[in-house]
């Protein structure tokens, strides 16, 4: 399939680091922010990217007004979320979350571009630091949409000190979006390590009881 060309239409610049006069590509974003970026670094970090930065890719491209101006491609996403993944992929810098949304919109678009281990590491890290502890719930539950395993563990373990868990006032939004199976098996989780604990403090409390007697 041949690449489209069209005209490109001013847009609104990106901040650093996606402002680089030597950029080689402009990613524009659905509410028309141009980013100028680095091939090699996107293609790198996803294949989605690589894919489109190669000869005869199914890809939209849009013709410089000015021959020599950079090629631009638009992309779906606004430029909140575009900053965010790229902010992902780019060395020294890292992505803004101010709330379980931004998480939620971030996972779902680096799935979207097939971003690399390192990156979905980076990712990670950032959302357990920011949010684990005060939002432990919602992250298992994004973890679990996405198919994220390590965040979904961590953040289960997490849960286990949400003490309203399991009751009307433990609903969060996020559950709408998991499987029954899902939910299901952090219930169970949780009556595991519970059922664990009692034990061990059974074992404590005999042990305590019977050095007592002699």
């Amino acid at each position: 399939m041949e690449c489209e060309v069209s005209s490109a239409v001013p847009g609104a610049e990106a901040s650093w680091p996606f402002d680089d006069p030597n950029a080689e590509v402009i990613l524009r974003s659905s509410d028309n922010v141009h980013f100028r970026v680095f091939k090699g670094n996107l293609a790198l970090a996803s294949p989605v990217f690589k894919d489109m930065f190669t000869l005869g890719a199914p890809v939209h491209v849009e013709r410089p007004l000015n021959p020599y101006s950079l090629p631009v491609i638009p992309l779906s996403e606004t430029g909140t979320v575009l900053d965010m993944l790229l902010r992902l992929i780019y060395p020294l810098t890292s992505p803004k979350l101010d709330s379980v949304g931004d998480i939620k919109t971030l996972v779902a678009t680096v799935v979207k571009y097939d971003l690399i281990e390192p990156a979905i590491h980076h990712a990670t890290d950032l959302i357990t630091r920011q949010y684990l502890q005060s939002s432990p719930v919602s992250l298992y539950a994004v973890a679990c949409q996405y198919g994220w395993r390590n965040l979904a563990e961590k953040a289960a373990r997490e849960t286990l000190k949400t003490k309203d868990f399991g009751r009307p006032g433990g609903y969060v939004a996020e559950f709408e979006d998991i499987s029954a199976g899902d939910y299901l098996r952090l219930l169970e989780y949780h009556s595991a390590c519970a059922t664990a604990a009692h034990e061990i403090d059974f074992q404590t409390e005999f042990e305590d009881n019977f050095s007592t007697r002699t």
